[in-house]
């Protein structure tokens, strides 16, 4: 679904994160207490990191819907920066606000 949304031409996609039950204690990613298949945190982000920026050059905003507890959590947080790496775009708030348009953030995650 991700990688369709995103070849559309979708520059916001939502993910709603659990914790994980699996052996690997893996954070995942489903619609709450509906009959919808799971997906890994991280699985999740590759298909993104690899269909982000097909359509177009411009920043996707990724809107996380968090029901994790902390330790899943930091987990989540381990995997957007080791999946996506110096596509993150982390702190902008330190950034010119000139450097904070869709033209200056092409190629980013945020």
């Amino acid at each position: 679904m991700y990688s369709w949304t995103l070849n559309g031409g979708c520059r916001c996609v939502e993910l709603d994160c659990w914790d994980g039950k699996s052996p690997e204690n893996e954070p995942v990613i489903y619609h709450g207490h509906t009959a919808t298949s799971k997906l890994t945190f991280r699985r999740a982000l590759e298909v993104i990191a690899e269909t982000a920026f097909v359509a177009s050059p411009f920043p996707v905003t990724l809107s996380l819907e968090v029901h994790c507890s902390l330790p899943q959590q930091d987990r989540m947080a381990y995997h957007l920066r080791d999946v996506f790496r110096e596509r993150l775009a982390v702190d902008p708030q330190n950034l010119p606000l000139q450097q904070l348009s869709p033209n200056a953030l092409k190629g980013k995650i945020l």
